[in-house]
């Protein structure tokens, strides 16, 4: 039983799984009191992102806080649990005609919590931002088992420290999320996606900057490359995903502007998908489609698209073969290794592309990988000027540092 719940081959020594506010609370209280290590999940789809843990006491199982707290549609908020999947709060929402523009990866089995620890996103995020701009208030339960609150049900409700956007992307470190209020969106009446063919990465950047020099909206903005491409079905060449939402009346128009504008810069292999849910949702969703691969390996890259000529010459210089999904509106890409063999030399060019890219202000993060690649190298990168910072924040919210400890930047 206590291996099926095992982190990276480390195996906690008791198992819970609460069942309200208040059991979490006492739980955290005794682990503290006791000094064991403990480990907050949900449905486990994230479980590789970070260091392995330097240890494992308690596994705090959190999937059966999954209620609705309070849902106030004509204020534009909703409150849930930590335990309640991301697909499930969009269902309830949906009747209302409103729906929380987040589309990250493992979409239909991440729960609220694991995408808020995690800082997960998607290609929407080029319209609607990240969490830090949907996220409202939360509710905490501290390393001590005290329960606290941060922000409100607002959008303008902060006054002194925003401790909201501190937990976000903490993974667990700072504290365990418990409730969570989100700001709601109207649901968008259409969605189109245009596909645009391409010769190369060159001539995404190019439609990229014609896009984005009009008065075009679109909600993602995602270049492929053809690698990629095939796995989607589509023939093995580069290709530009251009997406709208929101009233029917102005998708139609932007489409018909967008088939306009590309026409002009000499892009005529275009195809207008009006149900596009499947295309997006194998694009979004193909790390968990290929996720059981032992060797598979996820890599996170942050660099500006002005700059992605230099990454594209990486790739071909170390001769590594990934498929590519790069967010051009964002600077943010991900690329997927399938059958990574050795590990030790995998980890030196992580570091050598890591070294080119910390020369344009860019960064690399291991999303998912062999426990094995991350002996040779370091899952986040070279520690930034402000780690005293985090590392002082840890200290003071986690004094005794039982909140997975060793997981995050810098072992904290």
């Amino acid at each position: 039983m206590v291996s099926q719940y095992s982190i990276e081959g480390l195996e906690p020594k008791e198992i819970f799984k609460p069942e309200s506010l208040e059991e979490v609370s006492l739980i955290l209280k005794d682990a503290n009191e006791k000094n064991k290590a403990l480990a907050p999940i949900c449905y486990g789809t994230k479980l590789n992102l970070g260091n392995p843990l330097k240890r494992l006491d308690y596994l705090l199982i959190l999937s059966e806080l999954k209620n609705l707290v309070e849902y106030a549609p004509s204020d534009l908020y909703v409150t849930v649990q930590c335990g309640m999947k991301l697909k499930d709060l969009q269902e309830i929402l949906k009747r209302k005609n409103q729906h929380i523009p987040l589309d990250p990866p493992y979409y239909d089995k991440a729960s609220i919590g694991g995408i808020i620890s995690t800082n997960s996103f998607g290609p929407k995020r080029l319209r609607y931002g990240s969490l830090r701009d949907m996220l409202l208030g939360l509710k905490i339960v501290t390393a001590e088992g005290k329960i606290i609150r941060a922000g409100g049900k607002v959008v303008k409700n902060v006054a002194g420290y925003d401790l909201v956007k501190l937990y976000i992307g903490s993974l667990g470190t700072l504290g365990v999320i418990a409730e969570a209020t989100f700001r709601v969106y109207p649901l968008p009446e259409k969605l189109v996606t245009l596909i645009v063919k391409l010769k190369d990465y060159r001539e995404a950047m190019s439609l990229k900057e014609r896009v984005q020099d009009s008065y075009l909206l679109p909600c993602a903005l995602d270049m492929i490359n053809p690698s990629l491409a095939s796995s989607l079905n589509l023939d093995g060449s580069y290709y530009l995903l251009v997406r709208f939402d929101g009233l029917e009346v102005d998708v139609n128009r932007e489409v018909r502007d967008a088939l306009d504008l590309f026409k002009k810069g000499g892009f005529y292999d275009v195809k207008v998908i009006e149900k596009d849910e499947d295309l997006w949702d194998k694009l979004i969703n193909y790390p968990q489609r290929i996720k059981e691969k032992e060797s598979f390996v996820s890599l996170k890259v942050g660099i500006l698209s002005t700059d992605l000529p230099l990454l594209m010459r990486l790739m071909e210089e170390y001769n590594l073969k990934p498929l590519i999904n790069y967010h051009l509106g964002l600077g943010l890409g991900r690329m997927f290794l399938i059958d990574a063999e050795d590990y030790n030399v995998l980890g030196k060019v992580i570091d050598a592309l890591r070294e080119e890219l910390y020369s344009k202000k860019g960064y690399l993060v291991i999303e998912h990988s062999p426990k094995e690649l991350k002996k040779y190298t370091n899952v986040w990168g070279k520690l930034r000027e402000d780690f005293p910072l985090m590392k002082g924040l840890k200290e003071a919210l986690d004094p005794k540092g039982i909140l997975n400890p060793g997981r995050f930047v810098g072992g904290i």
